[in-house]
């Protein structure tokens, strides 16, 4: 009944997607990926499986559904379709195989993508469209409103979490993501990248993913050149938006090192003008996780 988010890596080290893995049984694993990356993952799994005692039993994205119901009021207004005690289920924590009304719910997890406190309930299609109206039920007397990606993307990169395609990709490692923390060097067994991921991790990166936050106005985007006060490259942008939370404009990038230090001044190309940003401390904003 636990969760782990982690990077799959190449060999190489970089990363192929992340993901969270759901073990729902002694030996039995969900794992919820990136819908971009479907094909590539799955080939990436059934390649790696060879050699070791398990098997990819089955796809169930095509008849499965996940709902988020994220923000402060989620639990209360799970709790009300939910027999089971809301407060019990813990952080990174699941929950197999759940009744609400007459529907059965393959799993409720305490788990988002928008640093809020919430859960993502994991249904078959043909439940979608009633346990949507339920959801949006419950939720009436707290403001439950959908949301789209917009809104999703603002609120992820609030809390920097990652963007698979703009933070990470496949020419990115964990130790240049700042992700160093989802690797285990101290198992005894083996994983694609360990040795290149070790050596990055006792001598460093050449450059590392760092929040900033605009000092000029503009908005930086993805691929958007970084540049020292001296008028040199140090960088490019993976991410950036106006944080309606904070009032401010904020972003991620992979600088060089030594400009990654906090207070760093850096000029970000936009759209032809250089503009100033600062290397601030992230998450932008503090998650507000129930553990």
């Amino acid at each position: 009944n636990q969760v782990l988010y982690t990077p799959m890596c190449y060999k190489n080290g970089t990363i192929v997607d992340d993901l969270l893995c759901y073990r729902i049984g002694e030996e039995h694993y969900y794992f919820i990926i990136n819908s971009a990356n479907h094909d590539k993952d799955l080939d990436w799994l059934k390649e790696n499986a060879e050699g070791y005692d398990l098997e990819i039993l089955r796809d169930i994205s095509p008849g499965y559904s996940l709902f988020a119901v994220q923000g402060p009021n989620a639990e209360k207004a799970m709790q009300k379709l939910v027999s089971r005690d809301m407060n019990k289920l813990k952080f990174f924590r699941l929950w197999k195989d759940v009744k609400i009304d007459d529907i059965d719910v393959d799993m409720i997890s305490r788990t988002g993508y928008t640093g809020e406190d919430g859960v993502e309930i994991l249904v078959k299609n043909k439940y979608a469209s009633r346990l949507w109206k339920m959801i949006m039920e419950a939720g009436k007397e707290y403001g439950i409103k959908p949301c789209g990606l917009g809104a999703r993307d603002t609120l992820r990169l609030e809390a920097k979490l990652m963007l698979y395609g703009n933070d990470i990709d496949d020419t990115t490692t964990p130790v240049e993501a700042a992700l160093k923390w989802t690797v285990d060097l101290d198992k005894d067994t083996d994983f694609n990248g360990k040795e290149v991921i070790k050596k990055q991790i006792e001598n460093g990166t050449d450059r590392i993913l760092k929040g900033f936050e605009m000092i000029d106005r503009g908005i930086p985007r993805h691929n958007m050149e970084i540049y020292n006060t001296d008028g040199d490259k140090i960088g490019y942008v993976t991410s950036g938006n106006y944080a309606p939370y904070l009032k401010k404009t904020v972003g991620l990038g992979y600088i060089d090192r030594p400009y990654h230090k906090r207070n760093t001044e850096i000029m970000i190309d936009i759209r032809g003008k250089k503009k100033k940003a600062k290397i601030v401390k992230t998450p932008f904003y503090k998650k507000s996780y129930k553990k």
